[in-house]
This record gives C-alpha cells, sequence and structure tokens, in this order.
C-alpha cells in the first residue's frame, strides 16, 4: 500500500487546530418588552439564562471575548459599531469610541465579532455599548452578571451621563480560550512519524521503479 506522506502532515495540523478549547458563552434571553438604552455590562463569571458552556478564565485571569450579540427591536437598525469599555464612559465618549478598549463593526442581525477577541476581566463587569440609544429588547432585572446601560432622557440624551439601570437587554457574549500548542514532546514525535513514513514512501516507490 502507499503511503500518503501529505496526508500525515494533514492530520498533525489538524491536531493542532483541536489544542483550541471550546467556547462558552453568557447571555440574557430576548425579552419581549422594548425600551431605547445603549448598552450592557457583563461578567464572564457569570453564565446568566441564555449562558452555554463551561466559564473559565485564561491563565492571565482574564477571559477572552470574540463576540456580542444584541437583540435589537424588529425594525430597528442594529447600530454600525460596538464599543467595549473597562469602565462607563461619558455619554460624548462613546458617540466615537473614545477611550475604549476595543470595537466591532455590526456583521449583520445585531452580531459584533471582535478579530483577535479581546482579554477582559473574568469576575467583574465589562462594558458594551454603542454609540447612541437604541430600541432594544430589554426587560427587568433577570441577568446577575451586569445591567443595561442608558443617558438619561434617552433617546435624546444630551450630555447626559451614562447610567447602569435595573433591567437587561437579550444579548449573548462568546469567550473562547487562546490557542494552546500541544506539548513540545509530542510534536517531536509527529515530526519524526512524519519524516519515517515520507522515507518509507520514498523507498517504496524506489522498489516499484
Amino acid at each position: 500500500m502507499r503511503v500518503q506522506p501529505a496526508r500525515v502532515v494533514g492530520a498533525a495540523l489538524l491536531l493542532g487546530a483541536c489544542m483550541q478549547a471550546n467556547a462558552f458563552t453568557v447571555g440574557n434571553s430576548t425579552p419581549t418588552s422594548v425600551y431605547f438604552v445603549q448598552g450592557q455590562s457583563f461578567t464572564p463569571a457569570v453564565s446568566g439564562n441564555a449562558g452555554s458552556g463551561t466559564p473559565k478564565p485564561d491563565s492571565s485571569g482574564n477571559a477572552q471575548l470574540s463576540s456580542v450579540h444584541i437583540a435589537f427591536a424588529t425594525g430597528q437598525t442594529p447600530s454600525s459599531t460596538l464599543y467595549i469599555y473597562s469602565t462607563l464612559p461619558t455619554n460624548g465618549d462613546a458617540a466615537t469610541g473614545i477611550g475604549s478598549i476595543a470595537s466591532a463593526p455590526d456583521s449583520g442581525g445585531g452580531n459584533y465579532v471582535f478579530n483577535p477577541p479581546v482579554p477582559v476581566p473574568y469576575s467583574t463587569q465589562t462594558y458594551a455599548v454603542l454609540p447612541g440609544c437604541a430600541s432594544i429588547y430589554d426587560a427587568p432585572d433577570s441577568y446577575a452578571g451586569g445591567t443595561d446601560l442608558y443617558p438619561v432622557g434617552c433617546p435624546a440624551p444630551g450630555a447626559n451621563p451614562i447610567i447602569q439601570g435595573t433591567y437587561d437587554i437579550g444579548f449573548t457574549a462568546t469567550f473562547v480560550d487562546p490557542p494552546q500548542p500541544a506539548p513540545m514532546m509530542n510534536w517531536t514525535g509527529v515530526g519524526l512519524l512524519v519524516f519515517l513514513l515520507a522515507g518509507l514512501a520514498l523507498v517504496t516507490r524506489r522498489r516499484a521503479a
């Protein structure tokens, strides 16, 4: 039987890709009521009723935020950008993302994808803030890891500060672990296997000739 070294190499690459751990999500299921709000705070350690997987920090005590989905009300065009803040911004700063640690464009349907993922504290709140108020599904407090965010007077808040409310919007925040390289011993073994099989294939071809 002819040996296919390329297949062995592909298997080694697949092994490396599998070293990245599964994602987990936290969030709040979509309510039925709608309010003008500007975002939501969340804590990666708190799953909420829309969470999945097992929350866990990385080796630095952070969580790697890869995306946020916001449940905009029917008929509401999703905001073009979502900003991530470590502290509550002023309304003026939120309009353009001044002081934010990351931003992402709407990729469709209120989905905001961060590439690369953003490290955020695992056990304390992070703030996902839109540039302005929007009609979002929102209801009395049902997510223990954060609150909805809005400036007083929204949707025409003027210079009023953004504050934390007592409701929660419909949202999910997705986190992934950073890729974990395979132990050196494993990669050495794979490399040796590829080398030996490639040599075997070469010998087989020479004998066949």
